[in-house]
């Protein structure tokens, strides 16, 4: 199903009306001596950019915020969803691309394509031909594919998807293209989004807590399984705290960065602060404060230091070799290929 489908849209015609429209692509002519080679991904209210060699190498303009960017498998190029389209740029000539689709989150599909969700269609595009156009497929869940079926987590080739009322909220479709239930949703809330691991045996969602104060918590879930852990928060309960960012970083770990003030306290108070979860326990990571980090090539960091509570973005910085390099204002997120792409064209 799924794998045949990612196959077929690597070779189909550039004639299927609708397949996204190139969209400029800006290029610096300023380049930073940057302590990092790495490749990264930065976005912000308007757009979506590459970062190569420390400085921005490409943006791609969005009609609203672009969110949850992701790399492809592959390294070459990355996408994020806005509402109303999807937003794509990678190094080559004409690789930058606007699809419309009221998707709320992308998920890296394998190789070169991007996935995501239009129920009841899994789609997926092939990036890596400019001609390509967007593949659907339906997917039948047991029981039925509802309206309000969503996926909520998509890595390499396991799918979970969550189906509100059902008997099991939450069925994950395997490499196999097999179905198996998972059982229903964690604290008996839907899941807003899901953030899978690299190998797609996990993924991280935030969920309110109903308090006096209301904060947040963090679980995890196993897709074979359906196993759910939630450790301890590492905030006071007295506070309100609210998780900024989710992400799986290149360590394996799960990090956070959470936004905590006392309760009724103005915003002007808030610290924000970053997490990571080893051996069951939310241990003060590194960089720190940070709204979101990644790791980069070498002994390299991209973090995005916090400089607006509302809405939540920050200054960009490559941090290494005993250097900080400023890369742009105003940031909102970061991704970071699980791959080496340091000879990509």
């Amino acid at each position: 199903m799924f794998g045949r489908m990612l196959a077929a849209a690597c070779v189909v015609a550039a004639a299927v009306v609708g397949c996204g429209r190139p969209a400029t692509v800006g290029t610096s002519t300023q380049q930073s001596a940057g302590p990092s080679t790495a490749t990264f991904a930065f976005t912000t209210a308007s757009q979506l950019s590459l970062v190569r060699d420390g400085a921005v190498a490409a943006t791609v303009a969005s009609a609203a915020q672009p969110r949850y960017p992701v790399f492809t498998d592959g390294g070459k190029y990355v996408a994020a969803a806005d509402g109303s389209q999807i937003v794509a740029v990678g190094f080559g000539a004409n690789s930058a691309r606007t699809i419309p689709s009221n998707a709320e989150r992308v998920f890296a599909g394998g190789a070169d394509t991007v996935a995501w969700w239009e129920a009841p269609d899994l789609v997926s595009l092939d990036l890596s031909t400019p001609s390509s156009a967007p593949v659907r497929e339906h997917i039948d869940l047991p029981g039925g594919t509802t309206g309000q079926t969503r996926l909520i987590s998509l890595a390499n080739g396991i799918a979970v998807f969550e189906r509100p009322g059902g008997t099991d909220d939450l069925v994950a479709m395997g490499r196999d293209q097999q179905f198996h239930p998972l059982g229903p949703a964690p604290d008996k809330q839907p899941i807003h989004i899901g953030f899978p691991s690299r190998d797609g045996r996990k993924f991280a969602y935030a969920s309110a807590i109903r308090a006096a104060c209301p904060r947040d918590a963090v679980g995890v879930v196993e897709t074979d399984t359906g196993a759910v852990t939630s450790p301890p928060m590492p905030y006071s309960r007295d506070n309100n705290a609210t998780t900024r960012a989710i992400w799986w970083d290149k360590d394996g770990l799960l990090h956070i960065s959470i936004a905590e003030k006392p309760c009724g306290a103005d915003d002007a108070v808030i610290t924000t602060r970053t997490w990571k979860l080893d051996q069951g326990k939310w241990i003060q990571a590194d960089p720190d404060p940070a709204l979101v980090s990644r790791q980069l090539d070498g002994t390299a960091v991209g973090l995005v230091a916090p400089t607006s509570p509302k809405p939540p973005a920050g200054t960009l910085w490559i941090v290494g070799q005993g250097r900080r390099d400023h890369i742009a204002d105003n940031v909102t997120d970061l991704a970071a290929p699980t791959v080496s792409v340091s000879n990509a064209s």
